[in-house]
């Protein structure tokens, strides 16, 4: 049982407003994430700290720090209206709502144009999130925000992201590109800005900057994972990605850990597949470094069925 932190007398662990604003338990298993306004958080009356709360008791789940839960986020996530990015705390909403699957979260969406939260199920909203359109209109510092990235690993269980994450329209023109800061380390596999990316995803013209660490496998800057599936012929796309100079993707997992400047893996489910993976116009000057076979500048490992047909174009 993890207790409101800090704790509020009389206040049930989800049920008030302020609750919800003051720092609480919002999801369960290995997706779990506390958020709090202070670096201490208390469990079963014991004040710990974030690291020493983070394996314990989250079980690979994040920590938020000045999160307020209740922040609208603008759009309603198509092409013509995407979901609008300009802070922190808007990126700690998303990834409450995809990562932890809370339904408090879900309140601060707009789902297509005319439609209404309450006419979709808790799966349905998950999918339309996982899909949708989202464009960052500024920079955004994560740093001591505990952000863990946009989806989860849970044992066998993965969360992909399908939809396009971009910055300005007119990034070409203006040279504009809306820098992310990140400041991630993980207990679990597959740490980046999103967790693993999959078919249909559009990624585009953005800089990522800061530090992604794990003690396990499969971490990028960018992205854990990359996973085209066989079913699919959607490609997977990203375009004009900067991974700038001081930023540091480190992997501390033995032997088949994968760690890459941008992705730590890519797996294809057939070999076919690989042509459905398009990296245009990428940059990483972020320092890699691990202790397992499989580190890259760009991409850690590339996984299909036939080794001997890799290939780039």
């Amino acid at each position: 049982r993890i207790i409101n932190a800090p704790e509020l007398p009389g206040v049930g662990l989800l049920n008030t407003a302020t609750a919800r604003n003051s720092g609480a338990l919002v999801g369960l298993a290995n997706h779990a994430l506390i958020y709090a306004d202070t670096q201490n958080v208390t469990v079963n009356g014991e004040t710990k700290t974030y690291d020493a709360l983070s394996i314990p008791v989250c079980n690979h789940g994040d920590v938020y720090f000045g999160f307020v839960l209740d922040t609208l986020i603008p759009g309603a996530g198509t092409e013509n209206n995407p979901y609008v990015i300009r802070t922190a705390n808007q990126m700690l909403v998303i990834a409450a709502a995809i990562n932890a699957q809370y339904a408090p979260a879900f309140a601060n969406f707009d789902y297509f144009e005319n439609f209404q939260r309450n006419d979709l199920t808790k799966d349905q909203i998950l999918y339309y999130l996982n899909h949708a359109t989202y464009r960052v209109a500024a920079d955004v510092d994560l740093t001591d925000r505990g952000f863990g990235g946009f989806g989860f690993n849970e044992g066998l269980h993965l969360s992909f992201f399908c939809g396009t994450f971009k910055g300005e329209d007119d990034a070409k023109t203006s040279g504009y590109r809306p820098t992310i800061t990140l400041d991630m380390t993980g207990h679990g596999d597959y740490l980046g800005l999103f967790s693993v990316l999959s078919d249909g995803a559009n990624i585009s013209d953005l800089k990522l900057a800061g530090t992604v660490s794990s003690d396990y496998s499969y971490v990028g800057a960018l992205a854990g994972g990359i996973i085209c599936s066989e079913s699919s012929d959607r490609p997977i796309l990203v375009n004009n990605v900067e991974v700038t100079a001081g930023s540091n993707v480190t992997c501390n997992a033995p032997l088949t850990a994968a760690c890459g400047g941008l992705i730590g893996v890519v797996n294809y489910a057939n070999i076919n597949d690989c042509r459905r993976l398009e990296l245009n116009g990428i940059t990483s000057n972020a320092t890699v470094s691990g202790s397992g076979y499989y580190v890259g500048g760009l991409i850690g490992e590339v996984d299909t069925p036939n080794q001997a047909n890799r290939y780039s174009e």
